[in-house]
C-alpha cells in the first residue's frame, strides 16, 4: 500500500467517524470494556480523530518504511514485517471481537488503576471499517491523590485537594491495525515494554548465523558477541540484513569484496584478511559499515561522482 492509499483509508474512517469503543487490558492480558461513559468517550473520539489527521491524514513528510528498516528518521510509521508478533497485537484482535458486546466491564475499584498494563481502542467508520490502537499504559499516565505534593482541583470557586487518582489518556499509541497490517509508531516502546526486542535479537542472532555459513569474515565471534550483549542498535542493523538484504546471498563474495576495495571510504576501513578472501572486522565501526555494506547503503552518484551514504546521504569522502 502506498503513502496516499493509506492516507485515503484513514482519512475515509476518520473523516466520518461513527463509533469508539475504549477497552482497558489488565496484567493477565485479559480485556475489559472500560465503562466509560459517552460524553467522555466522544471527547476521546475527537482526540484520536485529530491524532490521526495530524500525524497521518496532513502530514506531508509521512513515510511508511517497513519494521525491519526501522531507523532515526522522524514522521515514520513502520508496517510490521517479521514473522513473530507480540502478545499485544492479538489483543487488537480480541477487541474487535469484542466490541460490540464486551462480557467483562472494569471494576474501578478502589480507584488505584495499578491494574491497567494497556489501553485498546477502536475507531468505527461509517461502513464498518475499523482502526485499532494499542496504547502502552506508563505509570505516569495514574496523577496520584497522595504522593507528596499537595494536587488541588477547583471546586465552588475554591480550591481543593484531589481525593481520588485521576486516570490520564492522551491520544498516542504505540501501534495500530488497519485491515490485516499492523503499523508501528513508537519504536522505542514496542522493543522496551512489549518484549519485541526479543524478536529483534533473535532476527540478528540468524542474521550471524548466515554470515558465518558466507565465510566472509575472518572471525564472526565480534557481531555475534555484540548481539548477545544487548546491543540493540546493532541488533536491528542485523534485523534489517536478515530480512531485506540485497547483497546477502545474491552477491559472490569475491564480488562484495572486489567492491569494497575499488570504494575510497571502504577500502581503508574494511580490512583483509592476508589470503585476502575474508574481512576483518576487529572495531565496532568496521563491524557497522560492513553491515551497512550488507544492505547496499553505499552509492555514487553519476553526476558529480561523490560517494554517499545512502540513508542519510552524508557525504564520505
Amino acid at each position: 500500500m502506498t503513502v496516499e492509499q493509506f492516507k485515503n483509508e484513514i482519512s475515509a474512517i476518520i473523516d466520518d467517524c461513527v463509533g469508539i469503543k475504549m477497552f482497558f487490558v489488565d496484567d493477565a492480558a485479559t480485556i475489559k470494556d472500560s465503562d466509560v461513559d459517552n460524553a467522555a468517550l466522544v471527547r476521546l473520539k475527537a482526540s484520536m480523530v485529530s491524532k490521526l489527521k495530524a500525524g497521518i491524514v496532513d502530514n506531508e513528510s509521512l513515510s511508511m518504511p517497513l519494521l525491519s528498516d526501522a531507523d532515526e528518521r522522524k514522521n515514520a510509521l513502520y508496517e510490521f514485517d517479521f514473522d513473530d508478533k507480540p502478545l499485544e497485537f492479538d489483543l487488537l484482535d480480541q477487541a474487535l471481537q469484542l466490541r460490540v458486546n464486551a462480557p467483562v466491564k472494569y471494576q474501578v475499584g478502589d480507584g488505584n488503576f495499578d491494574d491497567i498494563r494497556a489501553i485498546i481502542v477502536v475507531l468505527t467508520g461509517r461502513n464498518n471499517e475499523t482502526i485499532t490502537l494499542y496504547k502502552h499504559q506508563y505509570t505516569v499516565a495514574v496523577l496520584k491523590a497522595e504522593q507528596g505534593a499537595l494536587n488541588l482541583f477547583k471546586s465552588n470557586n475554591r480550591l481543593s485537594e484531589l481525593e481520588s487518582n485521576i486516570l490520564k489518556i492522551d491520544p498516542s499509541y504505540v501501534f495500530m491495525k488497519l485491515g490485516d497490517t499492523y503499523y508501528v509508531e513508537n519504536v522505542k516502546t514496542l522493543e522496551s515494554y512489549l518484549g519485541f526486542h526479543d524478536v529483534i535479537k533473535d532476527s540478528a542472532a540468524k542474521c550471524v548465523a548466515k554470515l558465518t555459513d558466507m565465510a566472509l569474515i575472518e572471525d564472526i565471534a565480534p557481531l555475534a558477541e555484540r548481539v548477545e550483549g544487548e546491543d540493540m542498535s546493532f541488533s536491528r542493523k542485523l534485523a534489517k540484513v536478515s530480512r531485506n538484504s540485497p547483497v546477502m546471498g545474491a552477491v559472490a563474495n569475491k564480488d562484495i569484496i572486489a567492491f569494497a576495495q575499488k570504494h575510497k571510504y571502504l577500502s581503508a576501513l574494511l580490512k583483509l584478511n592476508d589470503a585476502g578472501d575474508k574481512f576483518v572486522l576487529k572495531t565496532k565501526k568496521s563491524q557497522d559499515h560492513f553491515i551497512k555494506l550488507m544492505s547496499d547503503d553505499y552509492l555514487e552518484s553519476e553526476l558529480t561522482k561523490i560517494q554517499y551514504d545512502s540513508l542519510a546521504k552524508d557525504k564520505l569522502a
